[in-house]
């Protein structure tokens, strides 16, 4: 009995590590110090790095995106064209503190906002970690991929740039990874005529696959625990 009821425990542990919901991702780690004294924010220069960029993070967009967080401070994120793009309120915390926001590719520049005022008190230039320019065409020579540049690289007929063209051509119409295989770019029609799945298109799966796991596993395995243990 003892052993049956470690079996299905173990097996739930395991559905809850395998939700791609808990996946790590790519994520923007900002460095911030609040002096308590003065009463004023600012990154924390100790580190060297203002914001760096963390591809192996706790990170989900989800959550973000359900943030409804109300904070004395307002984080917007830039694209190319000036607009924000992304924003977040947070609070302060006494001394050295980090944002962790998931990582987006378009994002050019960070402002921090006095909420209360809107008066601008913190900038840094986020240029370098840029992968997508948001100028409608595909360049994958840029870092652009149809996973990080949705806009560019993922819309029903896309322009290449000549660089990409010539990739996409020499792998009969996909990009793939050189490790794993997996297609970080593909053509709309591939010469078999088959539409081969995105980097995003695998993820969402993946989701599939775990979520069926996840919604058919668990009642299966608790009608075997309830008839081992009423027997």
């Amino acid at each position: 009995m003892k052993k049956l009821n470690y079996l299905f425990y173990l097996f739930i542990a395991i559905l809850a590590l395998c939700n791609p919901l808990r996946v790590r991702a790519e994520a923007f780690v900002i460095s911030l110090y609040y002096n308590s004294a003065t009463q004023s924010l600012s990154f924390d220069e100790s580190l060297g790095k203002k914001v760096a960029h963390d591809q192996n993070v706790a990170s989900s967009i989800y959550d973000f995106a359900h943030d409804n967080t109300v904070g004395q401070y307002i984080l917007r994120l830039y694209d190319s064209s000036g607009e924000s793009a992304v924003e977040k309120e947070f609070n302060k915390q006494d001394g050295r503190f980090s944002l962790i926001i998931p990582y987006f590719s378009i994002a050019r520049e960070l402002k921090i906002f006095d909420k209360n005022s809107n008066k601008e008190l913190l900038s840094v230039d986020l240029s370098a970690f840029t992968t997508c320019n948001g100028n409608g065409v595909c360049e994958f020579e840029q870092g652009e991929t149809g996973q990080n540049c949705i806009g560019d690289c993922a819309g029903g007929k896309n322009k290449y740039s000549q660089q990409t063209l010539r990739l996409l051509e020499r792998g009969d119409g996909a990009i793939r990874d050189a490790n794993t295989g997996e297609i970080l770019l593909a053509e709309e029609n591939l010469p078999s005529g088959q539409t081969a799945p995105t980097a995003t298109t695998s993820g969402l799966i993946y989701y599939i696959i775990f979520s069926l796991i996840i919604f058919l596993g668990l009642p299966i395995s608790y009608m075997i625990y309830r008839k081992y243990n009423n027997g």
